[in-house]
């Protein structure tokens, strides 16, 4: 699956790939509902 780009706040997001950043994990319900891996 292409990469997907969460914008939240200033920060943009890339799910997939950067799943280990802690803001990630803080948003992992919207990582899944956006299809990407957390």
């Amino acid at each position: 699956m292409a990469h997907i780009v969460l914008t939240l706040g200033n920060v943009a997001v890339l799910c997939q790939d950067f799943a280990n950043l802690i803001y990630v994990k803080n948003n992992t319900l919207l990582c899944e509902l956006y299809g990407g891996k957390a």
